[in-house]
């Protein structure tokens, strides 16, 4: 397995939940963090929790990365391509954003949160699954484009489930070299009820 010592991890939603329980895990295990979200004052105090880690030297970008503008120059659109954007375009200009350094670098990991409602639908969370979904394809392609550059891009899948939880998932698909391209479903079982 590898570690995070001196290593760079950008999260997204890091301010709160999943992301900043990841954001926690890492940084204990030395990786300096950049945390993004939509609110600078939760993200502020985000930074604060990941100091005590030891880490001084962790940032932040206040942002909605589903704004195409974040990663290039804005975009307007309606409810539905707002979920759409956040969750799988998001997620989609971000992995690329990031990707070309990783390549030029030939080594890195990328770690995407979908959900287990991509895999069990769900009524009235039909566009969600749907934008959590797409993250099934894009990850399995885009994964072996990256496997030839040591880059390893995967999905986790949580379920209804502690937020801390999440975090160890995290923590073994960024230290484990050879696991590439899969969706690690983190739900207690709820997908095989």
């Amino acid at each position: 397995m590898l570690d995070l010592v001196n290593r760079s991890c950008l999260i997204t939603g890091g301010s709160k939940g999943i992301g900043l329980a990841i954001a926690a895990r890492f940084a204990r295990a030395g990786a300096t963090c950049t945390l993004i979200a939509r609110h600078e004052r939760p993200l502020r105090d985000a930074i604060s929790v990941l100091a005590e880690s030891g880490q001084q030297d962790h940032r932040f970008l206040v942002g909605d990365v589903g704004d195409k503008g974040l990663w290039e120059q804005a975009i307007k659109m309606n409810e539905i391509d707002d979920v759409i954007r956040a969750n799988l375009l998001g997620t989609i200009y971000g992995t690329k954003f990031y990707l070309k350094e990783m390549t030029r670098a030939r080594r890195g990991c990328i770690i995407n949160i979908s959900s287990v409602l991509a895999t069990t639908g769900g009524a009235g969370s039909s566009v969600y699954a749907a934008s959590k979904s797409g993250l099934h394809g894009f990850v399995k392609s885009i994964a072996k484009e990256a496997s030839r550059f040591n880059v390893r891009i995967n999905n986790i899948l949580p379920g209804y489930i502690e937020t801390e939880m999440t975090a160890d998932a995290a923590y073994y698909l960024a230290t484990n070299d050879y696991v590439t391209g899969i969706d690690l479903i983190v739900d207690g079982g709820y997908a095989i009820r």
